[in-house]
């Protein structure tokens, strides 16, 4: 019996994060945010959550997919899904939640990337920012909030989130950067890709001059000299 006590305790402590993260993504109400359903559990376990269907699958599977057919997404329909993706972060930071596991695997797409008619990306395929496992909200007054080290995905992670401590929303303006990286090469950053130990991306040379310039400000080591979301919203507005 005593072997089974560990068990249970993880059992009920993961049922415990599962249910905050559902009522989480439940409350939030956002175009570009990946609402929630409902969520089963069988007695003391958590079966899943049932969320609405994204035929387009996640962003990182239809750039692979782009990129296996030697296809690369024009650069209009890649400003857009920036967008899109950008206004989703800026109503979480204006909610006071921090993702800290933004990356194109964790967005979803309501249609395929391009269509046979040419179609806008705005028009043909809704942006959504998903899996808030990871997610902690920010209380009143608070502007961070202390993470344990390397909470994330290790290519997307902000230097204060590797370290560990307080961070703040300016975490995701990091892992921002890292996903215009994703737009531009059609996948993740692997080991080959950064520089330093604190796995900075290395931008594109040939890439768009204004979308490096934003790619550069959300990957400053410094979290204060981050833009913030709106700002990228803005910015990004200004590439269309």
């Amino acid at each position: 019996m005593q072997a089974d006590i560990p068990r249970t305790t993880a059992a009920l402590r993961a049922l415990k994060g599962m249910q905050k993260e559902a009522l989480l993504q439940g409350s939030l109400q956002h175009p570009n945010v990946l609402g929630l359903v409902g969520a089963v559990q069988q007695g003391h376990a958590f079966a899943g959550f049932i969320m609405p269907f994204c035929q387009g699958g996640s962003l990182e599977t239809a750039l692979r997919e782009l990129s296996t057919s030697n296809t690369s997404l024009p650069l209009p329909q890649r400003v857009r899904v920036a967008l899109l993706a950008a206004r989703g972060l800026s109503y979480l930071h204006q909610r006071s939640i921090i993702h800290l596991d933004l990356k194109a695997d964790n967005i979803f797409l309501e249609g395929p990337l391009l269509t046979s008619n040419g179609a806008d990306v705005d028009e043909a395929v809704g942006v959504k920012i998903a899996d808030f496992g990871l997610s902690t909200t920010l209380q009143p007054g608070q502007t961070s909030v202390a993470v344990n080290q390397g909470r994330g995905t290790d290519s997307h992670m902000a230097p204060e989130v590797r370290r560990g401590g307080n961070v703040s929303t300016s975490a995701d303006i990091w892992s921002f950067g890292v996903l215009l990286w994703e737009l531009v090469h059609q996948r993740p950053p692997g080991p080959d890709d950064s520089t330093g130990s604190n796995r900075v991306p290395i931008v594109p040379p040939d890439c768009q001059a204004a979308w490096a310039v934003i790619m550069k400000k959300c990957l400053r080591i410094r979290a204060s000299e981050r833009p913030d979301a709106s700002q990228l919203v803005q910015e990004l507005q200004q590439l269309l």
